[in-house]
């Protein structure tokens, strides 16, 4: 009997990029100074049981918009609740594994709520979620970069105009290779010669994931827009962390600034798919951002903020 090869089994590539972004937060924190770091995370020691109490009223909402979308669920919103938790967990401290937290989900919601189209409710829930975050994100850089006055004029410029313009290319490209949300987003990056956007796999599974959004969205508009607004909800409590976190490290943060960051985690965690957590890539990111508004104070609290947040 041939022996297992544990090599295979083991996910080279994201481990990989793990090991990458460890390497480049802990430049990062040397450049930085570990005793200034640690001062700035002894800072927000008061705030932190809010912060906690914000985690949990965003899981709270975030099981809410899914319950919305599974009304034939028969157990329980806690029981849901314990189901939404752990699977975002799996999917936060694992990312490198491919365990699935969506994966896993789907397999309780079978088993603990009795619900057969389990998956079909997860595809739903994080299409209506990546909605919310685009319309969000889009807002978020506009009114965030134009009210942020510490911030050089052409960044407070230069982000809303860039963010109208790929806006407009994403209705554009909806409108034209229509109908549907995915499919025609995947279709254009076909058409820009995008590798992988072609396969014949692909295409059906975004196409089945269109179709099954657009049936919810027909027959249960009145839930599609409960959950939308309870999405977009989650959002703002992101934007209160970040505030929360921000006044504690530098008095001067303002409401704005925690927008554009909001924003801009989301941003780079999408860019950045393939680095579990953006690692190293979110904190220098904040780094950049709070060292031009306030000097080397700020870049220090870009990296603490990203800490406090992993915590």
């Amino acid at each position: 009997m041939q022996g297992l090869d544990i090599s295979k089994l083991v996910p080279w590539k994201p481990l990989g990029f793990l090991v990458a972004g460890l390497i480049l937060l802990g430049l990062l924190l040397a450049q930085q100074g570990s005793t200034l770091i640690g001062s700035q995370l002894l800072s927000v020691g008061p705030v932190f049981l809010a912060i906690l109490g914000i985690t949990f009223f965003y899981l709270f909402l975030q099981t809410f918009a899914w319950q919305v979308c599974i009304p034939e669920s028969k157990g329980s919103f806690w029981s849901l609740f314990k189901i939404k938790a752990g699977g975002d967990a799996l999917n936060s401290l694992l990312p490198f594994a491919f365990v699935g937290g969506a994966a896993v989900q789907g397999q309780l919601l079978r088993e603990k709520q009795q619900v057969e189209a389990g998956a079909e409710s997860i595809v739903i829930d994080r299409s209506i979620q990546l909605v919310a975050v685009s319309m969000f994100v889009w807002v978020a850089l506009i009114v965030g970069f134009l009210n942020a006055v510490t911030l050089p004029i052409a960044l407070r410029i230069g982000v809303p105009l860039l963010a109208l313009i790929g806006s407009a290319l994403i209705v554009w490209a909806i409108r034209r290779n229509g109908p549907g949300l995915f499919m025609p987003l995947l279709k254009t990056l076909a058409d820009l010669g995008i590798p992988g956007c072609a396969t014949p796999a692909l295409r059906g599974s975004v196409r089945e994931h269109d179709r099954t959004m657009l049936n919810f969205y027909l027959t249960k508009r009145g839930a599609f827009y409960q959950a939308l607004f309870l999405q977009l909800l989650c959002q703002g409590l992101l934007v209160a962390e970040v505030y929360l976190i921000g006044t504690a490290l530098i008095p001067a943060f303002t409401p704005a600034l925690a927008l554009l960051l909001t924003a801009t985690a989301l941003v780079v965690a999408a860019v950045f798919w393939f680095l579990p957590g953006a690692f190293g890539v979110m904190e220098l990111v904040f780094a950049l951002l709070l060292g031009v508004a306030f000097g080397t104070t700020g870049a220090a609290a870009g990296i603490t903020l990203v800490l406090v947040r992993r915590a």
